[in-house]
């Protein structure tokens, strides 16, 4: 299978750098193919500085005929992310897509606490007592 593979802050920018391929040789031959068409590809593509930390989250669209894909990122990427502070959330689906929110817990803690943000979120139901899970 492919997974993005615990790596260090310095390793992950460049798109294509994240993604590993696990498995055994045939899997890496076929890597370029693979590669091309599967969520780690969508996901290191459009979500590359989230994941990097130079911005605070990424909003992904991913196809909904990828949905066992999905379940598997969801389980496995947070249980070797979340310890480093990146998290990967569904924050929605329809009949086409999924939205996948990737982000920076503590940075988009941070930002939400904002006095100007805060006061922006009141409005809307939100309180300061709430979780980002909570929020999202």
């Amino acid at each position: 299978s492919i997974i993005l593979d615990n790596f260090s802050h310095q390793e992950y920018y460049e798109p294509i750098g994240i993604i590993l391929i696990r498995g055994n040789s045939n899997d890496v031959q076929q890597a370029g193919t693979i590669m091309m068409n599967s969520i780690d590809h969508i996901i290191g593509y459009h979500c590359a500085p989230a994941i990097r930390g130079i911005k605070l989250s990424n909003l992904v669209s991913i196809p909904r005929d990828m949905n066992e894909q999905i379940q598997f990122v969801l389980i496995e990427y947070n249980k070797a992310f979340n310890e480093k502070g990146l998290f990967f959330f569904e924050l929605c689906r329809c009949k086409a897509r999924r939205l996948l929110l990737v982000f920076r817990e503590k940075q988009l803690r941070d930002y939400v606490r904002q006095p100007a943000v805060m006061l922006f979120l009141k409005a809307y139901g939100y309180h300061d007592r709430m979780s980002i899970m909570e929020m999202l």
